[in-house]
């Protein structure tokens, strides 16, 4: 149908191109009756031989799959014809320009908005296009078979209808397969409909629909898909479910062994499960059920999951999961730490977990130069702070050419980081992380001194605790 809503049928025993007005006048635009040929020419001058397939462009001109003469026709608005690709009763499978190229009884056409015609070679197992400049390709297919894939690495089994929606996706009625393939602009294939070597009449979701010898097909403005299931003596139509719009939020009330974990699903118009799936890594493992599931309508709506029995002080992973008639959909990676309070010794002496007054990580309550922090995360927990002294601390020394920090760390201290840091001036200070050379509770900084003439180190010790 073009622009006015004339239809063209491409009548094939008759041998002729036929157009049909909104108004019902049907009138023959190209070819006579009941005479078969190749020749080119303007109206009742021109001949087909069984043409299959027709399409028309933005401009009003028609594409004719030719089939038995195994070349692409085109026909104007006003009815002048000419071969657009390949050469009348020369049949194969080459790639060129115009009479260069070669078609093997092809079938269905179709026409994108650029103006680029796509061709169900039938007999090659291929999808062809032809560039505006008639520069034939052979995009998709190659030997018989029901692969999906990019490009020559998918196969069909003798293909017979293309459509073309506005986004550049190609619909394929791939007849002997009983399916119905999808290829993206890049010209991925997968296969939508049927399954490959299954022949029956059953409607259904994907795989699940079965087909007896499709051929033409077609979309309406709306995405809906329509085949001509030809043995079936049915139009079978399709379409299609867009699987849910996901997205992972922030996790909430989070505790030492629970948390809530929270996401948006939008149905998008189809009933969808919801779950969610968390774990100590990007790999997840365990699957809880959201609410509320399922949620419909078309708008996001919020879901959670309360989930208990964590480890404190521990980084999880997790990530929503929509599921609806359309497919699967996975909102991004969340992490959150659930809460720890480790058994420091200023809980041990003050019984108390709060991180203020004399029992604050930065407090010096005996005023011996050793905070909190420090003397847990030197001594352990065993070590009585009133004893402590800032002298027993691990000190730099000059080891060979290095400067040198060495100590052992408590096996009671836990969710503790050690680092240090050295300058070569302190006016003004020009700190420098070292790498921490030791291996399991055993830590070693080391720095160069080199051309130095001072160096300076220090040590830094964090609460990894909430």
């Amino acid at each position: 149908m073009d622009g006015s809503g004339n239809i063209y049928v491409v009548d094939q025993g008759n041998h002729t191109l036929r157009k049909v007005t909104p108004a019902g006048v049907v009138t023959t635009l190209a070819g006579l009756a009941g005479s078969s040929g190749s020749s080119d020419g303007t109206g009742s001058a021109a001949r087909f031989n069984n043409p299959t397939g027709v399409a028309v462009d933005g401009s009003g001109n028609l594409y004719i799959a030719d089939t038995n003469n195994s070349t692409i026709r085109k026909v104007t608005s006003g009815g002048v014809v000419s071969t657009f690709a390949g050469l009348a009763g020369s049949s194969g499978a080459i790639d060129g320009t115009s009479t260069v190229a070669r078609f093997n009884f092809p079938n269905g056409v179709a026409v994108d908005h650029n103006g680029v015609v796509y061709v169900a070679d039938t007999n090659n197992n291929m999808i062809r296009s032809i560039q505006p400049n008639g520069v034939v390709i052979s995009y998709v297919g190659s030997n018989p078979g029901s692969g999906n894939g990019m490009g020559s690495s998918a196969h069909f089994y003798q293909p017979s209808g293309v459509a073309v929606d506005a986004s550049g996706f190609l619909y394929v009625a791939d007849t002997f397969n009983n399916t119905i393939r999808k290829v993206s602009p890049v010209g991925e294939v997968t296969t939508i409909g049927g399954t490959a070597g299954v022949t029956g009449n059953a409607d259904g979701l994907g795989a699940v629909a079965q087909f007896s010898r499709m051929g033409g097909i077609a979309l309406s403005t709306s995405g809906a898909l329509f085949v001509a299931d030809s043995y079936n003596n049915r139009i079978s139509m399709g379409v299609y479910v867009t699987p849910p719009a996901v997205a992972t939020t922030p996790a909430s009330s989070i505790t030492g062994t629970g948390a809530t974990l929270n996401g948006t699903v939008n149905a998008n118009g189809y009933s969808s499960i919801v779950a969610f799936e968390y774990g100590l890594t990007g790999n997840y493992g365990t699957t809880v059920t959201g609410t509320p599931s399922p949620v419909t309508g078309s708008s996001a709506t919020g879901v959670s999951a309360a989930i208990s029995g964590l480890s404190p002080g521990t980084i999880y992973h997790y990530r929503v999961k929509g599921t609806n008639s359309g497919g699967t959909s996975w909102g991004g990676d969340q992490t959150f730490i659930t809460a720890f309070t480790p058994t420091q010794w200023r809980q041990f002496w003050y019984l108390t977990s709060s991180n203020t007054g004399i029992a604050a990580d930065s407090a010096d309550p005996f005023h011996t130069g050793v905070t909190n922090l420090v003397a847990f995360a030197i001594f352990g927990v065993s070590q009585n702070p009133s004893i402590t002294s800032a002298s027993l601390l691990p000190q730099p020394q000059k080891i060979g050419s290095n400067y040198v920090i060495s100590f052992t760390q408590p096996a009671s201290v836990s969710n503790i980081s050690y680092g240090a840091q050295f300058a070569t001036s302190l006016s003004p200070a020009n700190w420098q992380a070292v790498t921490d050379t030791g291996t399991g509770i055993q830590h070693i900084f080391s720095v160069p001194i080199g051309g130095n003439s001072q160096m300076f180190m220090r040590l830094t010790i964090t609460n990894l605790s909430p």
